[in-house]
């Protein structure tokens, strides 16, 4: 878990902030993340991805992994809106 993220934080230096519902996948990215030493770079919290707590136009770039696929296509509608729109 947080696999991507840890590698574009340590391949390009960059911040990241990650999304999942799913309490164990993210104690393990916590993990994961300590484990890499990025914990300055990447930040995991539960949140879900219709609803992103951020402002409008908050990141510079949104990335989705295995996730779209398990959404209906008006749900996965939605997820683009919403991804759109904190971008």
């Amino acid at each position: 878990m947080g696999t991507t993220a840890i590698e574009m934080a340590q391949r390009y230096g960059c911040a990241i902030v990650g999304v999942d519902m799913d309490k164990a996948a993210l104690q393990q990215a916590r993990h994961n993340i300590l484990a890499a030493g990025v914990e300055g770079r990447v930040t995991v919290m539960e949140a879900n991805a219709l609803a992103l707590p951020f402002p409008d136009n908050h990141f510079d770039v949104v990335i989705n992994e295995e996730m779209l696929t398990m959404y209906a296509d008006k749900a996965k509608r939605l997820l683009i809106q919403e991804y759109l729109r904190v971008l």
